[in-house]
């Protein structure tokens, strides 16, 4: 996540350490973005067994807070209808956008 965000402007040295700690080495599964523009439409995680809820709303918070949406998918076997029903907020916000979803290692 350290490529896709930073620490707002005005913090103090320490504070903004503190705060980039909070994210820097963590991963996000997919990111979908705009073919066109690049434009990050919304990361994806694939959540299994060791998965926290009360962690995982923190840290959507987080990328929330800078912007983002994050889509959450349970790991495994996931049938299209499941696919299209994640994928039709994306297309309606963003008409005459082609969506791709590549993977993170950011």
């Amino acid at each position: 996540m350290g490529a896709l965000l930073q620490p707002k402007a005005g913090f103090g040295r320490k504070a903004a350490m503190r705060t980039r700690n909070r994210f820097f080495q963590k991963i996000v599964d997919f990111v979908i973005e705009d073919r066109a523009s690049g434009a990050i439409l919304a990361l994806v995680e694939l959540d299994d067994r060791s998965h926290d809820g009360l962690h995982d709303r923190k840290r959507d918070a987080i990328t929330a807070s800078a912007g983002y949406r994050t889509i959450r998918l349970p790991a495994g076997r996931l049938s299209m209808t499941d696919i299209a029903t994640q994928r039709q907020p994306l297309q309606s916000n963003n008409a005459g956008t082609s969506v791709s979803a590549t993977r993170s290692g950011a």
